[in-house]
């Protein structure tokens, strides 16, 4: 019986083990801007605007919580030139927060 808990402790132990090296070596990055926009023309403008930037691989803002999700590749770009790619559209923007995740599938 013990035998039986320690493999099974081994295996749930190996699992977040690969699961956490699986997420260090991710090649995006997601980043949350506070940026002030004005309602669904604000959101049709971003969503337009911003997949154009290399590197960008998706993009979802929302006027509600005033924030824009931008979800890149950070070998092509960074949180810097993003947030200069806002201001060449007119929108000024402020990096809440960023993490690394796993690429968006096409």
């Amino acid at each position: 019986m013990k035998k039986l808990f320690y493999s099974i402790l081994s295996l749930a132990l190996l699992a977040g083990f690969v699961s956490v090296k699986a997420q260090g070596t991710s090649s995006a990055v997601l980043a949350v801007y506070s940026v002030q926009l004005h309602g669904a023309h604000c959101e049709n403008i971003i969503h337009k605007q911003m997949p154009a930037v290399k590197g960008v691989l998706k993009v979802n803002a929302d006027a509600g919580s005033q924030t824009v999700k931008v979800t890149f590749s950070k070998q092509q770009t960074n949180t810097k030139d993003i947030k200069e790619s806002f201001k060449k559209i007119g929108y000024e923007a402020r990096l809440l927060d960023s993490l690394q995740v796993a690429a968006p599938q096409p």
